[in-house]
């Protein structure tokens, strides 16, 4: 029997899970985040390689016995970045049949699985690609800040830190995002920061203060996390107007530790501002990670295929990871 072998790579972790060709979920591995922007070519190659049989043995199988890889990557995102990817990619599985994309569409995938849609991802970055009911695929932005991006962790996180420095210093509007940040970082003012720097680990600490303040009703916080809806409102509307707008029913999938917070009044927020346009949206919070939408590309690219194997997989995910 063959299987096929499903890559996330992002960038502070990469995720690696196999399944056989009747979606039967095998194992599963996390490793170190191998995007090339971050670690570099030679470090791409040694550690998704090192990933790639690193779940090979969890799943008690030969490297030899996989059919076929998928793969989504975080920094996926110019020709030369492709034609680099390619040659590399074909050094590490030597002969065996693979296939690669930005990280953005594997998240689609595993929300959309066979239909047309929208995903909008936020964590460390944002990317943002729409399916049309042929199958074809289309991206707007996910590049970076200056080149128009107004989503993401980290961007976040810079937008409470701002609002948090000016609201202590009188610059702004008061706020409790200030007091919070210090007492969740043991420092004595927002200046301090200057000694921590914004990682993403700090990202995300900061965020979860944003979302706790969004749920006691703070006006700078609420400002902040309307923002990010307007946002996700713009990048939804480009799309459903330019490529999907005979599609009546249709899926956005909202993928991303941002999501993962489930801060209830955040998501009352994308919720109305959505439904108000469009009352037949479906709005996806996906319950199994982006790379099972790799090995649903893999199985799609055997011609593997259906509803049945689509719901094989995502259950017998479920099962392992309840």
């Amino acid at each position: 029997m063959g299987y096929i072998l499903g890559i996330d790579i992002g960038n502070s972790k990469s995720h690696y899970a196999i399944c056989d060709v009747n979606g039967n979920f095998i194992a599963e591995h996390f490793a170190i985040g191998a995007n090339h922007q971050e670690c570099g070519e030679n470090e791409l190659r040694k550690r998704v390689r090192e990933g790639a049989e690193a779940v090979c043995r969890d799943g008690k199988i030969s490297f030899t016995d996989i059919d076929y890889v998928y793969l989504g990557v975080a920094g996926a995102d110019t020709k030369a970045e492709f034609k680099m990817l390619r040659i590399h990619f074909t050094e590490i599985f030597q002969g065996i049949e693979f296939d690669f994309d930005n990280d953005g569409i594997i998240a689609l995938k595993n929300g959309v699985e066979e239909l047309a849609g929208i995903v909008i991802t936020c964590g460390t970055g944002n990317t943002n690609f729409a399916m049309d009911s042929d199958g074809n695929v289309f991206r707007l932005g996910g590049l970076c800040e200056y080149l128009g991006d107004n989503l993401g962790s980290m961007l976040l996180a810079k937008k409470v830190l701002s609002a948090a420095m000016r609201a202590e210093d009188g610059r702004d509007i008061a706020s409790i995002l200030g007091p919070r940040l210090c007492k969740a970082f043991s420092i004595a003012t927002m200046s301090d920061f200057m000694d921590i720097g914004l990682t993403i680990d700090a990202a995300k600490i900061i965020n979860t203060e944003l979302f706790r303040a969004v749920e006691d009703y703070d006006g700078v916080a609420l400002s902040i996390a309307w923002d990010f809806v307007k946002e996700i409102v713009i990048i939804t509307e480009h799309f459903k107007k330019k490529y999907i707008q005979e599609e009546d029913n249709f899926k956005l999938v909202l993928d991303g530790h941002i999501f993962t917070h489930k801060n209830h009044l955040f998501l009352r927020m994308i919720e109305n501002a959505l439904i108000s346009r469009y009352p037949f949206i479906e709005l996806i919070f996906p319950d199994t990670p982006p790379v099972i939408g790799a090995l649903l590309f893999g199985l799609e690219r055997k011609k593997l295929l259906n509803k049945r194997v689509v719901q094989n997989l995502k259950s017998s995910y479920r099962k392992v990871n309840v």
